[in-house]
């Protein structure tokens, strides 16, 4: 008996470990989705059947809500995503939970987050670029150059050869 409480008693220890490792590997990228998202949940099962709700929310707490930690990988996966969906995928978090977790961190919600960026985007491309539009809109990862049109008019308000030929542009209202 004494035996069994012991092993008892080692298993968060254990879990911890465990799950700091796969924490590890999965902050360096070293997985699959799947498999990454299968030891996080056995790790999370595990964790939480060894730990009374109070130690188990003290452990998490910090990996949840490390402030620099998550606004680091926004920053470092932007710009290898288009969507909010995309963007929660890269991250490893659910969607619904990514944009929470965006609200909280970043002040506004992580759509309007992006068109701005985005807004910002095209705004200085055309202001350090001077390719022709049929070029831009392929640099600026628009499927057409009719895109990137409607996609100026509508979030800049102005067509994109208005704003090539604009002087400055405040951003900041964007």
């Amino acid at each position: 008996m004494q035996d069994r409480i012991s092993k008892c008693h080692q298993a968060p220890s254990v879990a911890k470990l465990f799950f700091q490792h796969i924490a590890d590997l999965l902050q360096h990228g070293v997985h699959s989705d799947m498999l990454g998202l299968t030891f996080r949940r056995e790790v999370f099962m595990l964790l939480q059947a060894s730990m009374d709700a109070e130690e188990f929310s003290d452990f998490l707490s910090p990996m949840f809500h490390a402030r620099g930690g998550f606004k680091a990988k926004v920053m470092r996966l932007v710009d290898n995503t288009m969507t909010v969906s995309d963007l929660a995928h890269a991250i490893g978090m659910n969607r619904s939970y990514f944009q929470r977790t965006f609200k909280v961190e970043f002040g506004e919600n992580p759509s309007d987050w992006l068109i701005k960026r985005r807004a910002r985007d095209v705004i200085e491309y055309f202001r350090t670029h001077h390719e022709p539009l049929k070029v831009a809109y392929v640099d600026l990862k628009f499927s057409t150059m009719s895109n990137l049109s409607a996609f100026c008019k509508r979030y800049i308000g102005m067509t994109a050869r208005e704003i090539r030929r604009a002087k400055s542009i405040d951003c900041l209202n964007l």
